[in-house]
């Protein structure tokens, strides 16, 4: 992330506070695709563990043991 995009997300938590800043700002007129539980079901997917048998790239693009 740059410099002024840590700036801009500094700036917003001081005039509009914590939660506003952790939601984000408002992005045009479209709604997001998921919400509510799938977004939850979404997130623990991806930040859980590694299904069996998937082999994963560690940092220098080297495959893992499954």
């Amino acid at each position: 992330m740059h410099r002024r995009g840590i700036e801009g997300i500094r700036q917003r938590f001081v005039e509009e506070g914590f939660e506003a800043t952790l939601e984000g700002k408002e992005r045009g007129h479209r709604q997001r695709s998921i919400q509510g539980e799938a977004e939850a079901r979404l997130i623990a997917l991806v930040c859980g563990p590694v299904p069996e048998g998937i082999r994963t790239l560690d940092a220098e693009g080297q495959a893992g043991n499954p």
